[in-house]
């Protein structure tokens, strides 16, 4: 591993614990009255699935900082964008397991783990890719008709989501 990687994986941690004290801060005025339907308001605890809210601004930072961080060139080192996702998963571990309520919210953590994973790995999959297409025509490279139409697909895919909360 170079330091790049590592470079990205605090970058990732980092900015999930941002997001985080940001749900914290501002949990009663912003995310609380909004619950998931069949939940009451005020009753779940800040995190980043406990709300729609949440989960829409969660997404969207995720998106954001996967594609700002496609910006800095890694010199063709594969790895990077993992080691980004690495570190947002071991801070949402972090958070999970310092947050007594979120421990005893449910006892299904296992899955619970799985999701979050699938959670924070589609938009920053979406961002990463987004990026890596932007790269590529910067440079003059040619593209490849299959990553566009994935970079295209991914796209309809978040969007299709973020339209739905």
């Amino acid at each position: 591993m170079a330091r790049l990687h590592y470079f990205y994986f605090a970058a990732g941690a980092i900015i999930l614990l941002i997001l985080q004290f940001h749900f914290v801060l501002s949990w009663d005025a912003l995310y609380a009255p909004h619950p998931w339907r069949g939940y009451a308001p005020g009753v779940a605890s800040p995190f980043i699935s406990t709300s729609p809210r949440s989960l829409l601004i969660a997404n969207l930072v995720l998106f954001a900082a996967a594609l700002g961080l496609t910006l800095i060139p890694s010199g063709k080192r594969a790895g990077v964008g993992a080691a980004l996702w690495v570190g947002v998963i071991s801070a949402v571990v972090l958070v999970w397991v310092a947050a007594a309520r979120l421990r005893q919210d449910s006892n299904m953590w296992p899955i619970d783990f799985v999701i979050l994973a699938f959670m924070t790995g589609v938009p920053m999959l979406v961002g990463r890719t987004v990026g890596l297409v932007y790269w590529r025509i910067r440079i003059g490279q040619r593209l490849n008709p299959w990553l566009v139409a994935a970079a295209i697909l991914a796209l309809v895919i978040v969007a299709w989501f973020a339209l739905l909360f």
